[in-house]
This record gives C-alpha cells, sequence and structure tokens, in this order.
C-alpha cells in the first residue's frame, strides 16, 4: 500500500548543523498491518512517520502510495490525498484551548466540508466510543491527558482514512490510561485499519494487536526487526 524507496531526509543541509535524520530507508506497509516503529529519542521514527504521511518530503528516494509515486506532486495534490489518506495522532493531541471539545473533534474536516456532510453525527459517535459522550460540550483545556488523547484520536478519524499515524501516543499518559488507549488502537485494528505507530513504549510494542515491530536508530531500520 504504501513504499518507501530509499528515502533520505537530511535537515539544515550544506551547513554546520547538517543532520541526516533518514538514511536511504526502505520500507513497505501492506494495507491492514500494524506496524510499529521503536528505537530512542533520536532514531528518526518522527521523520519517518512525517515522510510516510506526506507531511515532510524527502530530500532524495521516492513515496509510493498504492504504486502512485506522490514524491514530486504540488502541495495542493498531495494535501488532498492527505486528507482522506491519513489520519494523525501525536504525543500531544494538539486541541485548541477555547474550543467544545466536538469543535476541536470536527476541524479537519474545515474548510473542505459542509455542515450537512453528516461528520457532526460521525464526530459524535467517536466520541461516544472512546467515552467521552459527556465531554461533547467542554472546553479542550478541562479535560485530563488520557481525555485529551482520545478527542485526539476521535479527531484523527473523523474523516474515516485507510491509516493511522501514531507519533508516541502514550508518552505522557499514566500505565491505566496506556492500557486504556491500546484497546481501543487494537478495536481500529479489528476493522481492518492501517495502524502505523511509532514509540519507546514496551505496552504499544507487545500489544497483542501488534503484527510487526521495526527497531531503528540513527535513521536506520535495524536488520534483525521482528515480525508476528
Amino acid at each position: 500500500m504504501i513504499a518507501l524507496e530509499q528515502v533520505t531526509k537530511v535537515y539544515s543541509r550544506g551547513r554546520p548543523e547538517e543532520h541526516t535524520a533518514l538514511a536511504a530507508v526502505d520500507l513497505t506497509v501492506g494495507a491492514g498491518e500494524r506496524l510499529v516503529l521503536m528505537g530512542p529519542s533520536g532514531s528518526g521514527k518522527t521523520t519517518l512517520l512525517t515522510v510516510l504521511g506526506t507531511l515532510l518530503r524527502p530530500t532524495s528516494g521516492r513515496l509510493r502510495l498504492e504504486g502512485r509515486d506522490l514524491t514530486r506532486l504540488p502541495e495542493k495534490a498531495l494535501a488532498s490525498i492527505r486528507r482522506r489518506t491519513f489520519g494523525f495522532l501525536f504525543q500531544e493531541p494538539h486541541l485548541v484551548r477555547g474550543l467544545r471539545v466536538i469543535e476541536n473533534v470536527l476541524l479537519p474536516a474545515l474548510p473542505v466540508h459542509e455542515p450537512g456532510d453528516g461528520l457532526r453525527e460521525r464526530a459524535l459517535s467517536l466520541l461516544g466510543k472512546f467515552g467521552l459522550e459527556k465531554k461533547t460540550l467542554a472546553r479542550a483545556e478541562t479535560l485530563s491527558p488520557g481525555e485529551a488523547q482520545r478527542a485526539g484520536l476521535a479527531r484523527a478519524l473523523l474523516l474515516d482514512p485507510q491509516v493511522l499515524i501514531a507519533d508516541e501516543p502514550t508518552a505522557h499518559l499514566d500505565t491505566a490510561r496506556a492500557r486504556e488507549l491500546i484497546a481501543f488502537l487494537g478495536s481500529l485494528a479489528s476493522e481492518g485499519k492501517t495502524l502505523v505507530i511509532a514509540s519507546h513504549d514496551p505496552l504499544v510494542g507487545g500489544a497483542g494487536f501488534v503484527n510487526r515491530v521495526l527497531a531503528m536508530r540513527d535513521g536506520r531500520i535495524l536488520e534483525g526487526s521482528s515480525s508476528r
């Protein structure tokens, strides 16, 4: 479904602070796969996710989606593909303070979709699925870390993406809340969603829904990474 071919990403190229975050990475993610990237901070996990999700262009190499080369597409076309293909759950939920929870969940629909698209009903359904039906009208800043992350997950799924990309989703959660979020991710896996998750949390790497774990270090995928 998604393929990275010899992808390299260099920050501050040609400057004294030049840094190679990804070094000639090859990776294929199949439809319905549940992949976890594990490694220490600075190993390249986040950069790989942002390239894979078309949020960041590689310095060299190719990104393909269902065989189509996306590498040199103009940003407008890329944004359209991104909107209908990927949902993103970040380490920080990045909810907008002052907005209600339902308003935050609906943000990915703006300005493309009209209010009549049935998206409000979908947003309410997702909030109910994640146990936030009583928080719909609460201000974002009043949520606990676990609630905020679940609201972020609802927002990521609003447009029913094929692929969920999650970057350290349990980083700020205690063990109980982390297990809760992992259970929600597992429910998505059972629905056939493709999941690509970066984490250093062994609870995530050991989750029952995961079918492949890849280790990263110094911008490379290490040999000997495991499949299940």
